[in-house]
């Protein structure tokens, strides 16, 4: 888990929720049909979407696109 400067803990880091993801999967995996299975293959989407989500919150943006000057555009 990540700290805040007083030593407290804030959240799960990606890599942190992408192995409970995993993990929730392969339990639900080895369960008969049923309920439980049910409920751990939601979570594990659920955490795979979360994982997915801060993944994208923290991306760096595309670099922007070059622009031509006015007199080289095409018309």
């Amino acid at each position: 888990m990540k700290s805040d400067k007083n030593g407290r803990r804030t959240g799960f880091r990606r890599s942190e929720i992408e192995a409970l993801a995993i993990e929730a999967l392969d339990k639900a995996r080895l369960l008969p049909p049923g309920p439980q299975r049910q409920q751990l293959l939601k979570e594990a989407g659920l955490l795979r979407a979360k994982a997915l989500a801060a993944r994208l919150a923290t991306a760096q943006p595309p670099p922007a696109a070059e622009t031509r000057p006015e007199s080289t555009r095409r018309r």
